[in-house]
């Protein structure tokens, strides 16, 4: 490995104000998913599950009952368990 350049690992936390941020851009038509995850070097994939997720809360979250949105986090929780295994 000498005389190799080895670029160092750049690790980004995506808080949910970031994330929101990407999200709002492309729903509001201001960037391109494919737009999006080349800036950031992220998927596609990451991008359209994060607006998906976004959509739902943001629907339930405008409802009156506050019990119904321990359903929708127990209901997501056991769905990320699943894909986890």
């Amino acid at each position: 490995m000498e005389g190799k350049v080895v670029k160092p690992v750049r690790i980004q936390r995506w808080t949910a104000n970031r994330k929101r941020e990407i999200v709002l851009e492309v729903l509001k038509g201001h960037k391109t998913i494919v737009d999006v995850a080349r800036e950031h070097d992220l998927k596609q994939s990451e991008i359209q599950q994060w607006i998906d997720t976004f959509i739902e809360f943001g629907t339930q979250a405008l409802k009156v009952n506050p019990k119904s949105m321990e359903a929708v986090y127990q209901k997501e929780l056991k769905r990320h368990r699943e894909k986890i295994g």
